[in-house]
C-alpha cells in the first residue's frame, strides 16, 4: 500500500477556524478555552470530570443491555462495568452507514480505542466508546459506499433499502438486495472471514443500526470497544433534565448562540452553524 500524508491545508474547503485549531493559534481559546491535544492534557483535563454516579449506573445499565444483544465479548462488558465504577469515556461516533461507511469509521475506532489505552496506562482509567448516530435522518448520505476495484476504479455500491419520510435512519431495514451487494464486495476484494462477517451481519430485513453494531462489535469487542445507540428510549430518559433545561432556557441560549456568531465573525471567522431567532 502506497501512503501519502497530505496537510490539511491542501484539502479544498477546510474553514480557516479550522486550520488555526489545528495550529493551535492563540487567538481561538476565547472559542476553545479547554483543547487538549496531548495525551498528557487530556489526562488533565479528565481528573477534572465528575458525573452523577446515579447517571453513571443507569447509563451503564443501558449500555451492557445493548453491547450483550450484540453478543459483545468480555472485554466490553468490564468496560462498561469500569465506567459504572468511575472510568472516564473516550467518545467518538459515525453514522450507520452501509458496510460501516468510509473507512475513517474503523480510524475513529481504532482511535478511540488507543486514547483510552494510553491514558489507562497513565494512571486515569479511561474507556472507549462508539456513538452510532442512529437517529441521523440523511438517508442518501449512508445507503452507499465506495472501493476501489482490480484496476484502479472506484465501485459505488448502493441499497435501495428506504424507510417512510423523515425516517431515522437507524431503524430503515435493509432491502433485499444488500444480500447481492455483499456479493459484489466478495467479488471486488475476494472471499475471507471478513466478508463472511459482513454478509452475516448486513442481512436483509435487519435495520442500518442492528447491522452496523453486529460488525462493528465483530471487529472491536476484543479490544473493548462500547457501542452506544442513541435512540434508546431509556437513553431519552436520562437526558430529559437537560432538554427541559435548554427548552426552559430557549431565548437566552439562542441570545447566546447569535452573539457567538457575531465573536467569531468578528476575529475573521465565518459563522460556524446558521443560527436564527426560530432555531431549536
Amino acid at each position: 500500500m502506497d501512503t501519502e500524508c497530505l496537510s490539511f491545508a491542501d484539502v479544498p474547503g477546510a474553514s480557516r477556524l479550522f486550520l488555526d485549531f489545528l495550529q493551535c493559534s492563540p487567538q481561538l481559546r476565547t472559542f476553545y478555552p479547554v483543547a487538549p491535544r496531548t495525551i498528557d492534557e487530556l489526562s488533565a483535563h479528565a481528573r477534572t470530570r465528575t458525573f452523577d454516579p446515579a447517571i453513571r449506573a443507569a447509563a451503564a445499565a443501558i449500555l451492557g443491555r445493548q453491547n450483550r444483544a450484540w453478543h459483545a465479548g468480555e472485554q466490553t462488558i468490564a468496560n462498561i462495568e469500569r465506567l459504572r465504577r468511575g472510568a472516564c469515556a473516550i467518545v467518538t461516533g459515525q453514522q450507520v452507514g452501509l458496510f460501516l461507511g468510509p473507512a475513517y469509521t474503523l480510524y475513529k475506532a481504532i482511535t478511540a480505542v488507543r486514547i483510552a489505552r494510553d491514558l489507562t496506562s497513565g494512571g486515569v482509567d479511561a474507556v472507549p466508546v462508539f456513538w452510532m448516530a442512529s437517529e441521523d435522518h440523511d438517508l442518501a448520505e449512508v445507503n452507499h459506499v465506495y472501493l476501489p476495484d482490480a484496476s484502479g476504479e472506484l465501485r459505488r455500491l448502493q441499497t435501495a433499502s428506504h424507510g417512510a419520510l423523515e425516517q431515522p435512519v437507524g431503524s430503515v431495514v435493509l432491502d433485499e438486495d444488500v444480500a447481492g451487494l455483499v456479493a459484489q464486495l466478495v467479488d471486488v476484494v475476494g472471499s475471507s472471514p471478513l466478508l463472511d462477517a459482513v454478509a452475516e451481519s448486513y442481512r436483509p430485513g435487519r435495520t442500518f443500526t442492528a447491522a452496523f453494531a453486529l460488525l462493528m462489535t465483530r471487529l472491536f469487542s476484543q479490544f473493548g470497544l462500547i457501542l452506544l445507540d442513541p435512540a434508546d428510549p431509556e437513553l431519552h430518559k436520562l437526558a430529559r433534565p437537560t432538554l427541559e433545561s435548554a427548552a426552559a432556557h430557549s431565548d437566552d441560549l439562542n441570545q447566546q448562540l447569535l452573539a457567538r456568531d457575531q465573536e467569531l465573525e468578528a476575529a475573521g471567522y465565518h459563522a460556524q452553524v446558521k443560527v436564527v431567532n426560530s432555531s431549536t
